[in-house]
C-alpha cells in the first residue's frame, strides 16, 4: 500500500526528485573520495615525509568538501519540496474523494476516523517522504560507492562487507515486521483518542449536566492508556535497532583490523590502505545506520498508507451516472416501489412505498418515530440509494441524473439543522453565492429570522461559529430554513424543520414559504401533527429559465415580501429591520463569497471558514520559554532520567575509549610494519640511530615514539587482547544503550499520556463559552496531531540531545589527552557551528508555528466538512469547500516548505564547517607524524574523535526542525492549558439540602395502565410520602452573553416545589439560557438564584447537577451500548431499572426489534437510531437518573404525535413530586403546567396557568391562536 500510495502521488515530483538523487550522487561521491585522500596523506604524505604534498591534498580535501555541502543544500530544498508537495496532494485526494461519498461510507469509516486519516495519517508519510529524500537516497549510493572505493583498497577484505550489511538488514527486517502491526494498531487508538474527545467536547453540556466528569475521565483515560500500551510496545521495539547497528558496526570495525593485520603482514595491503578501507567501512555502515533511522518510520508509515488507500479504494456506492440525462419537466416527484435497507440489516427501513406528488403540491410525510421518514426524505437527493424500486424527478430515475443537476433543484432543511463557521450572509448564501442582501433580507423575513438577525452585532456580517452554537437552537432552524429558501430551489425538504420554533413562527413560516413564487413542492419529513395544519399551496408559480438553470428553476429574485400575508415581527419591533449595506465580496464559509457591510461592528470578524474564531494568532514561537516548559514535564520521571543519565554516561564513555583502543590497535600493525624495515637483533635506540646516521630523521621520529621491537613484525597476541579489550566495551555500549532507549521510551510515552491526560481534564473545567468560540477540529487538532508530534520529538530528540552532549564532553576529555593542539583546532568549529544553528534556528521558527497554526485550521475544516457532509453535498457545495481546504492546504505547504527547507540547511552547513575541522586534523597531524610529534595510531585515533566531536553537532542540527516543531506543537497545547477557567466551586462543602428519597428499585415504581387506542402508558406511582423539595427562586437575575448586548435583566421568578414552570415564547427569547442558568452553565452579572434557599454559587457544581435532570433540544449519545446511554446519568442503576426506564420512555418498543437489542453499539455520530429515537433514549436518561429537579428543553421535539402523547403521560408522572422546568415551542404539551412563563426579549410578560393567559388574551394568546388556528388573516396584528 505504502509503495502504490508514493508512486501515485510522488509522480508529478519526478524532477524534483531526480534531482534530489543526481545531487545525493555527487555529494555522496565527494564524501567517499575524502578516505582517499585521506589515505594519500599517509602512504605518500606521512611515510615519505612530503610535507607539501600533505598540505596540497588537504587544499583538494577542502575543495570536495565544499561540493559536497553545496550538492547538500540544493538537495534539501528539491527534498522538502517533493515532501510537502507529496503531503498537500495526497491531503487533496482524500478530501476530494471524502467529500463524494454517501452517507453510507461516512458512517462506515466514523467522521473522528476520517479527520485522522485527511491529516495525522498523511503527516506521518509525509514526514517518512521528507527524511528519505536525504537519508533513504543517500544511503544506498554510501553503500554501493563505498563498496567499490573498499574493493579498490583490497578485494579481500570484501567479504566483511558482504557479511555485516547482510546481518544488519536481516536485523532489521525482523524487527520491522513485528513494528508494522503495532503502528497500525496505533494509529486505530488515535482513531479512539479522536472520537472519545470529540464526543466530550459536542456533548459537553450533558456531560456536565449529568455530573459525568469523573466518568468520561476515565473513559478518556482508558483510550488514551490503550494508546499508550500501544506506543510504548512500538517505541521501545524501535529502541533496539539503534544499539543493533551500532554493535555491528564497531564489531565490524574490530574485524576489519585482526584481518586486515594479517594482510598487512603478508604484504598484501598497505597499512594506509587498511584505515581507508576502516573508513569506508564506517562510511557504509553508517549510511545503513541512517537508512535504518528512515525505516525506523516505515512501519508508521506503511501503516498509515493503508489507511489512507483504503479510503481512497472506497468507491462511493452513490456514483453519478456515466451518461446522465437532463429533466425537461416540472419539479414532480415519483416513488415506485421503493424499497431501502441498511447493510447488514435483518429487515428494510422502507419497503413498497409508492406516492406522486406534483409540482406546486405539498407533501407531509408523517408516522411513528422511527418508521423511516428521514430515510426516505433522504432518497430523493441520493444521500442514499434504493435498495429496489426506484425514485424519479421530473419522470427521470434519479441515479440517471448527474447529481449536481438533481442538488440544483432541491432545498434541504435538515432534522438537525447545521450551521457552518463564518457568518449570516455567508451561511444564508451556502446554496446561492449570488444572492445579494435584498434576497437574504427577503429569506429572513419568510424564515421569521429578520428581526433577531437585524438585532446582531453586524446584521448579516454577524459572526456564527461552528455548528451555530452562539445562536438558540430555533435561531439555527430559522437560519436553515432561510438557507434552503435563498437556493431558489425547485423542490424543498423540510425534515421535521420546525420542532424547534414557537408555534406562531411555525404558521407564519409555514403560511409565507408556499408564497415564494416559482416553488413546486415541499417534501416535510414531519415527526408529528402539531403546528402542522395547513392548507397545500396551489398558487402557479413561473417556469424561469436562465442560462444554465433547470427548467423548473425559479426566478432569481425574491418578490418584495413585505406585501406578503406574513405574520409580522414579535411585538415591540417596528418592523423595520436594518439592512447591511452591500460592500466588497469575501470569502464566506468553505470558501464562498459573500458581500459584507462596509462597516462591521466592534468585534465583528471578518473571515471565512475557522477565520478568527480558536485559532491562535502566528506569532514567533517563544522557544526558550516553551522548551523549558516542555521538559519541566519530564520531572515526575526524575528517577527513570537519572538512570537513562547514568546509562547515557557509561554507554558514551565506553563507546569514546572504543577509538582510541582502535588506534592503538593500528599503531600495534603500523609499528609491525616499521619493525620490518630496521634488521633484526638491535634495539630499539640503535634502529634510532641507524636512521638517523642514514638521514632517514622521518623513520628515525617515527620509531622513536612507537613500541618497536626490531624485525619482529605484527605482534599478533598483544593485538588480539586489545581488539578482545575493545570488542567487549562495545557490546557493554550497545547494552548499556538499549537499556537507555527502553528506560527512555517509557519516560515520554508516560509524560505524553499524562499530558493528554491534563488537556482532557481541563476540558472539563473550562467555561461553555470556550466552546462556543473554539472550533471542534482545532481543538481535536491540538490533543492529537500536536500532542503526538510532541511525542515524535522527544522521542527523537532527547536521546539524541543527551548522547549528543555527553558524546562531545567525552570526546573533548579524549582529545585533549591525545592532542591539545589538534584539540585547539577542532574546537575552532564550535562558534562557527553555533552561529550557523542560531540564525538558520531563528528563521525556521515562524515557519514552524506557522506550520502547526495552519494545520490546526485545516483540522477545523476537515472536521466541519465532514460534519456537514450531507449539507455539503446537497447544495452543491463541493468545489467550493475543496477550493477553501486547497487553499488552507496550500498555506500549509507553503509554511512546511519553508520551515523544512531552512531547518534542512543546519545540517550540510554544520557538516561542511566539520569537514573543514577534519582536513585541519588531516593535515597538520600529517606534519607531525612526519616530524615525529605524534604517532600514526593517535592521528587515526584523532581523525576518529573529530567525527565523533562533530557528528553529534550535525545530528543535534538535523534534529532542530524536530525540536522546533515539537516545541511549536507544545505552545499550542500550553495555550489550551492555561486558558481562564471557569469560577472555581466553594471550598466549603455546601449547606445542607432537604433530603430526596429515591425509590430503591425504579421498576417497583412503575405500573402498567391502559393508554390511548389500547397502548400500554408506564406511570409513576410511588409519589406518597416523598418530600417535595426543589423550590427555585431568581432574584434580580441579569446575564449577557455579549457584553454590549443585555439579554436577561433584572428577571425574578419563584417555581414552589413540586410545581411543573412551563418557558414559552419567541426563539431567542432566553429560554434556554434561563435553564442554563440554573445549573451554572454560565455565571450570572447580577442577581442571584436559591435552590430550596441556597444560593446555587454557593453550592458546588456537582452537588447542584446531581440533583437535576436535564433532556437537551439537540440529543447527544455517546459511542456505546444503548443501555450504557440510557445508564448514562445513574451508572449504578440495575438491569431491572433500566428496563423499567426504557418501558416507562417506549425505548423498549423499538430496541425489541433491533438484532443485538440492548447491546446496539451506537455509532459516532448516532446515524444508525432515528432522530426521534435518539430523543426517546435521552429521555430515558433522564427518567432514569430521579432527579429532584427536572429541566426539558423542548424534549420531545423530534417524537411522532402518538408517542409524544405516551411519552408525556409518563413524563408527567415523573415531574408528579418535583420541580421541572419545561421549555416547550408545542403549547399542547405543557397545558396541565402550574405556571407558564410566557418571555420576550429576556423578560416575562406574562406568567399565569393556560386558562389564565388564554384569558387575558395577550401574547400568550396570540402565540397559542397562531399555532391551533388556520394562518392569520391579518398580517399586521402584533404577535407576541
Amino acid at each position: 500500500m505504502l509503495i502504490r500510495l508514493l508512486r501515485r502521488h510522488l509522480r508529478p515530483y519526478a524532477r524534483p526528485l531526480s534531482a534530489v538523487v543526481v545531487l545525493q550522487f555527487v555529494g555522496t561521491m565527494a564524501s567517499l573520495y575524502l578516505p582517499r585522500l585521506n589515505a594519500d596523506v599517509v602512504d605518500r604524505g606521512i611515510a615519505r615525509g612530503d610535507t607539501d604534498l600533505i598540505v596540497r591534498l588537504g587544499g583538494w580535501m577542502l575543495l570536495v568538501s565544499a561540493v559536497q555541502v553545496g550538492c547538500a543544500i540544493v538537495a534539501v530544498r528539491y527534498s522538502a519540496l517533493a515532501a510537502m508537495g507529496f503531503g498537500r496532494d495526497v491531503r487533496v485526494a482524500v478530501f476530494r474523494h471524502v467529500t463524494r461519498f454517501s452517507a453510507r461510507e461516512v458512517a462506515r469509516f466514523g467522521a473522528p476516523s476520517l479527520i485522522t486519516r485527511n491529516t495525522n495519517d498523511v503527516q506521518q508519510v509525509q514526514m517518512l517522504v521528507l527524511v528519505a529524500g536525504s537519508m533513504l537516497v543517500t544511503a544506498p549510493i554510501m553503500s554501493v560507492g563505498g563498496l567499490v572505493m573498499a574493493l579498490r583498497e583490497d578485494v579481500g577484505l570484501s567479504w566483511l562487507v558482504v557479511v555485516s550489511i547482510p546481518v544488519v538488514t536481516l536485523a532489521i527486517s525482523l524487527i520491522t515486521r513485528r513494528l508494522v502491526p503495532l503502528f497500525r494498531r496505533q494509529q486505530t487508538r488515535i482513531d479512539a483518542v479522536n472520537r472519545v474527545l470529540r464526543e466530550q467536547i459536542s456533548g459537553i453540556r450533558v456531560v456536565r449536566a449529568f455530573v459525568r466528569e469523573p466518568y468520561e475521565t476515565e473513559r478518556f483515560a482508558a483510550t488514551n492508556a490503550d494508546l499508550t500500551d500501544t506506543a510504548l510496545r512500538a517505541g521501545r521495539l524501535l529502541a533496539t535497532i539503534y544499539p543493533v547497528i551500532l554493535l555491528v558496526l564497531n564489531v565490524s570495525s574490530v574485524a576489519v583490523l585482526w584481518f586486515g593485520a594479517l594482510r598487512v603482514e603478508a604484504g598484501q595491503i598497505q597499512v594506509g590502505a587498511l584505515t581507508a578501507f576502516v573508513a569506508y567501512l564506517t562510511q557504509m555502515l553508517m549510511a545503513v545506520m541512517m537508512a535504518t533511522l528512515t525505516l525506523m518510520m516505515v512501519p508508521r508509515a506503511a501503516a498509515c498508507a493503508e489507511r489512507i488507500t483504503e479510503v481512497l479504494d472506497t468507491e462511493p456506492s452513490v456514483a453519478p451516472p456515466r451518461e446522465p440525462v437532463r429533466p425537461t419537466g416540472a419539479c414532480g416527484v415519483d416513488l415506485r416501489d421503493v424499497r431501502f435497507q441498511y447493510p447488514g440489516a435483518a429487515a428494510p427501513v422502507l419497503r413498497d412505498v409508492s406516492f406522486r406528488v406534483t409540482a406546486g403540491t405539498t407533501t407531509a410525510i408523517v408516522g411513528s418515530t422511527g418508521a423511516g421518514k428521514t430515510t426516505l426524505v433522504s432518497l430523493i437527493p441520493r444521500l442514499v440509494d434504493v435498495t429496489a424500486g426506484a425514485v424519479l424527478v421530473d419522470g427521470v430515475d434519479v441515479r440517471d441524473l448527474d447529481p449536481e443537476t438533481l442538488w440544483s433543484r432541491i432545498g434541504l432543511v435538515p432534522q438537525r439543522p447545521y450551521l457552518f463557521t463564518g457568518t449570516v450572509a455567508s451561511n444564508l448564501r451556502y446554496g446561492n453565492p449570488d444572492a445579494d442582501d435584498e434576497e437574504l433580507w427577503a429569506a429572513l423575513e419568510i424564515a421569521q429570522a429578520r428581526e433577531f438577525v437585524a438585532a446582531m452585532p453586524g446584521g448579516l456580517a454577524a459572526e456564527i461559529t461552528q455548528g451555530g452554537t452562539n445562536v438558540s437552537g430555533g435561531q439555527r432552524q430559522r437560519l436553515a430554513i432561510a438557507r434552503a429558501l435563498v437556493r431558489r430551489p425547485g423542490i424543498y425538504l423540510f425534515d421535521d424543520s420546525f420542532s424547534a420554533r414557537p408555534g406562531h413562527r411555525r404558521a407564519a413560516a409555514r403560511g409565507a414559504a408556499p408564497r415564494h413564487p416559482g416553488r413546486r413542492r415541499a417534501d416535510r419529513g414531519a415527526a408529528g401533527l402539531h403546528g402542522r395544519r395547513r392548507r397545500p399551496d396551489r398558487r402557479p408559480g413561473g417556469r424561469g429559465r436562465g442560462r444554465d438553470r433547470p427548467p423548473c428553476r425559479p426566478p432569481r429574485h425574491l418578490p418584495d415580501v413585505r406585501g406578503d400575508r406574513l405574520l409580522p415581527a414579535d411585538r415591540g419591533s417596528d418592523g423595520v429591520s436594518a439592512r447591511a449595506v452591500p460592500g466588497e465580496k469575501r470569502k464566506g464559509p468553505m470558501g464562498g463569497d459573500e458581500r459584507t457591510p462596509r462597516r462591521l461592528p466592534p468585534g465583528a470578524r471578518r473571515g471565512g471558514p475557522m477565520t478568527g474564531v480558536g485559532v491562535p494568532a502566528e506569532k514567533p514561537l517563544n522557544f526558550g520559554p516553551s522548551a523549558r516548559r516542555l521538559l519541566g514535564l519530564l520531572r515526575p520521571h526524575r528517577g527513570r532520567l537519572v538512570a537513562v543519565v547514568a546509562l547515557a554516561v557509561g554507554g558514551v564513555g565506553l563507546s569514546v575509549v572504543g577509538p582510541l583502543i582502535l588506534g592503538y590497535a593500528t599503531d600495534l600493525i603500523f609499528g609491525g610494519v616499521l619493525s620490518r624495515q630496521v634488521p633484526a637483533g638491535l634495539t630499539t635506540e640503535e634502529a634510532v640511530e641507524r636512521a638517523r646516521a642514514a638521514g632517514d630523521d622521518t623513520l628515525a621520529g617515527m620509531l622513536a615514539r612507537m613500541d618497536v621491537v626490531p624485525g619482529a613484525g605484527i605482534d599478533f597476541g598483544r593485538l588480539g587482547r586489545v581488539l578482545l579489550l575493545a570488542l567487549g566495551l562495545f557490546l557493554l555500549a550497545s547494552l548499556l544503550t538499549w537499556m537507555q532507549g527502553h528506560l527512555l521510551t517509557a519516560v515520554v510515552q508516560r509524560t505524553v499520556q499524562r499530558l493528554r491526560a491534563d488537556v482532557a481534564a481541563k476540558l472539563h473545567r473550562l467555561p461553555l463559552p470556550y466552546f462556543d468560540r473554539q472550533p471542534r477540529g482545532e481543538l481535536l487538532s491540538r490533543v492529537t496531531n500536536d500532542i503526538d508530534n510532541v511525542a515524535q520529538s522527544l522521542q527523537q530528540t532527547l536521546s539524541q540531545l543527551l548522547t549528543s552532549v555527553l558524546t562531545v564532553l567525552g570526546v573533548v576529555v579524549m582529545m585533549v589527552v591525545v592532542s591539545p593542539l589538534l584539540t585547539a583546532l577542532t574546537l575552532l568549529a564550535v562558534p562557527a557551528s553555533v552561529l550557523v544553528t542560531r540564525q538558520v534556528a531563528k528563521r525556521s521558527q515562524r515557519q514552524f508555528v506557522a506550520q502547526w497554526t495552519h494545520t490546526g485550521q485545516l483540522n477545523a475544516l476537515v472536521e466541519e466538512a465532514y460534519t456537514g457532509h450531507e449539507l455539503v453535498r446537497v447544495f452543491g457545495r463541493q468545489r467550493e469547500v475543496e477550493a477553501a481546504f486547497t487553499a488552507k492546504n496550500e498555506e500549509l505547504y507553503r509554511a512546511g516548505f519553508g520551515a523544512y527547507f531552512v531547518s534542512g540547511i543546519i545540517m550540510p552547513s554544520l557538516m561542511f564547517i566539520g569537514n573543514l575541522g577534519y582536513v585541519l586534523v588531516a593535515v597538520v597531524g600529517g606534519l607531525r607524524v612526519a616530524a615525529g610529534a605524534m604517532s600514526l595510531g593517535e592521528v587515526q585515533a584523532f581523525i576518529h574523535y573529530s567525527r565523533q566531536f562533530t557528528q553529534p553537532l550535525t545530528q543535534f542540527a538535523s534534529m532542530i526542525n524536530l525540536l522546533q516543531s515539537g516545541v511549536a506543537s507544545a505552545e499550542r497545547v500550553f495555550a489550551v492549558l492555561d486558558a481562564p477557567e471557569q469560577t472555581p466551586d466553594p471550598v466549603a462543602r455546601t449547606p445542607e439540602l432537604p433530603a430526596t428519597a429515591r425509590p430503591p428499585d425504579l421498576s417497583a415504581t412503575v405500573a402498567r395502565l391502559p393508554g390511548p387506542a389500547g397502548a400500554v402508558v408506564a406511570q409513576r406511582t410511588g409519589g406518597a410520602g416523598r418530600v417535595a423539595t426543589g423550590r427555585v427562586e431568581f432574584e434580580k437575575v441579569s446575564f449577557r452573553y455579549d457584553p454590549d448586548q443585555p439579554l436577561i435583566e433584572e428577571l425574578s421568578l419563584v417555581a414552589e416545589p413540586g410545581h411543573t414552570v412551563a418557558i414559552v415564547g419567541p426563539t431567542g427569547a432566553g429560554k434556554t439560557t434561563l435553564v442554563n442558568l440554573v445549573l451554572r452553565f454560565y455565571e450570572l452579572d447580577a442577581g442571584r438564584i436559591t435552590l430550596d434557599g441556597v444560593d446555587v454559587t454557593t453550592m458546588r457544581r456537582d452537588e447542584l447537577r446531581s440533583r437535576i435532570g436535564m433532556v437537551l433540544q439537540d440529543t447527544w449519545l455517546f459511542g456505546g451500548t444503548i443501555r450504557e446511554n440510557i445508564a448514562y446519568g445513574r451508572p449504578d442503576a440495575g438491569e431491572e431499572e433500566i428496563l423499567a426506564a426504557a418501558r416507562a420512555t417506549f425505548v423498549d418498543r423499538f430496541v425489541r426489534s433491533l438484532p443485538d437489542g440492548y447491546d446496539t453499539v451506537i455509532d459516532s455520530e448516532g446515524g444508525n437510531v432515528s432522530a426521534g429515537e435518539k430523543q426517546l433514549i435521552t429521555i430515558a436518561r433522564a427518567f432514569l437518573a430521579e432527579p429532584s429537579l427536572l429541566i426539558l428543553d423542548e424534549a420531545t421535539s423530534s417524537v411522532d404525535t402518538r408517542t409524544e402523547v405516551l411519552v408525556q403521560q409518563a413524563m408527567a408522572a415523573l415531574r408528579s413530586d418535583r420541580t421541572s422546568f419545561v421549555i416547550a415551542h408545542r403549547l399542547s404539551t405543557i397545558r396541565d403546567a402550574d405556571l407558564i412563563l410566557m418571555m420576550e426579549r429576556g423578560r416575562i410578560v406574562e406568567q399565569g396557568t393556560h386558562e389564565q393567559l388564554l384569558a387575558a388574551r395577550g401574547a400568550y394568546h396570540r402565540l397559542h391562536h397562531a399555532q391551533f388556528s388556520a394562518p392569520l388573516q391579518d398580517p399586521s396584528a402584533p404577535v407576541g
